[in-house]
């Protein structure tokens, strides 16, 4: 799996993960439009995954006020079960400890997603919270 990475959104990156989030988190999901692309893309890097040569996942890694986060992980539903989710979690985890030199990385998980970022050492921090129709937990890594 080749993963590419860019910072903002004006390039390539953020447009093919723009779709991967519009399909798995609007469509799929039921989450607006409004909501789901942010002020918070302009100041991120965003990461797309790519399987046979087609974009399937995507991330983005964002510094906020409170800490640095990964956030809008996705997989587009044809390619789940594949481990490709997995994959993602684990080039985020290094990309932000290897070259941004950030040790204490957060998330907002949805509850269906917790066991998978606690394969990579993530642990839940807060008591569960709805963000739109779906239970979430912050999780921290460090």
């Amino acid at each position: 799996m080749e993963f590419l990475i860019d910072f903002s959104m004006n390039n390539v990156v953020f447009e093919k993960a723009k779709d991967i989030r519009i399909d798995v988190f609007c469509n799929e999901q039921n989450y607006s439009q409004e909501e789901e692309i942010d002020a918070y893309d302009e100041k991120s890097y965003h990461v797309i995954g790519f399987f046979e040569q087609k974009p399937v996942c995507c991330a983005r890694i964002v510094n906020k006020p409170d800490g640095t986060y990964l956030g809008r992980i996705a997989v587009l539903k044809e390619y789940r079960g594949k481990g490709l989710g997995s994959k993602l979690v684990d080039y985020l985890v290094k990309y932000v400890t290897n070259n941004l030199k950030i040790t204490e990385i957060f998330l907002e998980s949805q509850d269906k997603a917790v066991k998978l970022y606690e394969k990579f050492g993530f642990k839940i921090i807060s008591e569960p919270f709805m963000d739109g129709p779906i239970v979430h937990y912050k999780m921290v890594r460090n």
